[in-house]
């Protein structure tokens, strides 16, 4: 299991460092903040008409809102292929968490430190590990977090965790987003070689096993140092 560090002034919010082969001398580094909005709209509520059924009504019906993701990958550079990079991270992290609904805004900042390949599967296991520790367990309990396990072909092998140098050779990529009920929540494809179906279900497969792996190494990391 690659390096996971964390740090916390409080219960919330929650900070969490994930390292891509650690020790090595270049690597995959990511650090995660979780913060929450307490009380969103509180203010403007006492401000309201105290008499007001609509007001009344609001208060009483139960509000969920998505988990807001952002990434920055500025230590790459400002250039379009960095730009390029966080946005597609961003918007694959997005769509990972857009079941997951809390009762108070919640930001997933990501801060890039140093790349060396695997950045969505890095992103989101450090993401995941830091909502465990930030949000409420009876909140997490009833919605399974998912991680995103990468698998590349290069000839007729399949390579995991792979970096920079690898993916450059990669044929084809499939990405799963599992849950740790071991659900798959998400599947990409990409790359310029074709895939044949025995081929990406044979991918698909060694991802799931993949997450569920890292799925069981977090919660052991999280348990530990909460």
């Amino acid at each position: 299991m690659p390096g996971l560090s964390a740090g916390r002034a409080q219960t919330r919010p929650a900070m969490l460092r994930h390292r891509l082969s650690p020790g090595q001398p270049r690597e995959t580094d990511v650090l995660v903040s979780v913060r929450e909005e307490d009380n969103p709209g509180a203010t403007a509520q006492q401000q309201g008409s105290t008499g007001s059924v609509v007001a009344a009504a609001q208060q009483q019906q139960p509000v969920s809102h998505p988990v807001s993701v952002w990434v920055d990958c500025s230590c790459l550079g400002s250039g379009p292929e960095q730009q390029q990079l966080a946005d597609e991270a961003q918007a694959h992290l997005s769509s990972l968490y857009r079941c997951l609904r809390t009762p108070t805004p919640v930001f997933v900042d990501i801060l890039l430190l140093g790349y060396d390949g695997d950045l969505l599967d890095a992103a989101s296991i450090a993401a995941s590990a830091a909502l465990m520790r930030a949000l409420p367990a009876s909140l997490l309990s009833a919605q399974a977090l998912p991680l995103f396990a990468t698998v590349h072909r290069i000839g007729s092998q399949q390579i995991v965790d792979a970096n920079q140098l690898e993916e450059s050779c990669s044929m084809a990529r499939v990405t799963v987003g599992v849950d740790s009920n071991g659900r798959l929540v998400a599947c990409q494809t990409c790359g310029e070689g074709s895939l044949q179906f025995e081929s990406m279900t044979e991918m698909i497969e060694t991802g799931v096993r993949k997450a569920m792996m890292l799925h069981d190494s977090v919660a052991k990391l999280v348990a530990r140092v909460l």
